[in-house]
């Protein structure tokens, strides 16, 4: 079973290396630069990403920020589920684009392992799998109405008594505690301390 690549040096000089060795290699690399960016915001900050792009060459570093946002994903994610997406992906029976656009719009893990699995199932292209998740999202939305348009029983409120309101009381000048704010009668004023 595959395993989530991670990332645990320190110094700059070793992201930048090790990016140069990921650049050459094929497999799992977007999710092991995911480790990387991953490793280089906690040590260096995320502001740190747009010189590391330069750095390293990578045009824009939306796309590294992209690659962290993918792993730290899989990161939250339980073990077997983690480790199945990572084999999958590993193996190349479900593209890294999968998961990212998958996870990117689906925020509960048992909705988007359910939507890779039927992608890998039926050998989906990103196009197919976008059009499920459209298709879902639509469904939930149209509950949310007919939930939000169900008439309300409001008949418990015919029942209460009905509630006057309270009078504001004076407040006394020799009350310490009374705070900045006095009312008496139809006369507001404010006392200074």
């Amino acid at each position: 079973m595959a395993e989530l690549p991670v990332f645990s040096e320190l110094e700059w000089d070793s992201h930048i290396s090790h990016w140069s060795i990921l650049e050459q290699s094929e497999g799992m690399l977007k999710l092991e630069k995911g480790a990387v960016i991953d490793s280089l915001m906690r040590n260096h900050g995320e502001k740190s990403v747009a010189d590391f792009a330069w750095e390293v060459g990578e045009g824009s570093p939306k796309t590294l920020w992209e690659y962290a946002r993918v792993y730290r994903r899989l990161v939250s994610m339980g073990d077997s589920a983690r480790a199945d997406l990572v084999d999958s992906v590993e193996n190349g029976t479900l593209l890294y684009t999968h998961v990212r656009e998958a996870s990117a719009r689906i925020k509960n893990d048992d909705e988007l392992l359910r939507i890779l699995e039927k992608t890998q199932d039926n050998d989906w292209r990103i196009r197919r799998m976008m059009e499920e998740i459209a298709i879902k999202r639509l469904k939930v939305a149209q509950e949310d109405r007919e939930y939000k348009n169900a008439p309300v029983d409001t008949s418990w409120e015919e029942n209460q008594p009905e509630r006057k309101p309270r009078p504001i009381t004076a407040v006394s000048d020799d009350d310490p505690y009374a705070g900045a704010l006095q009312i008496s009668g139809t006369k507001t004023s404010y006392k200074s301390f």
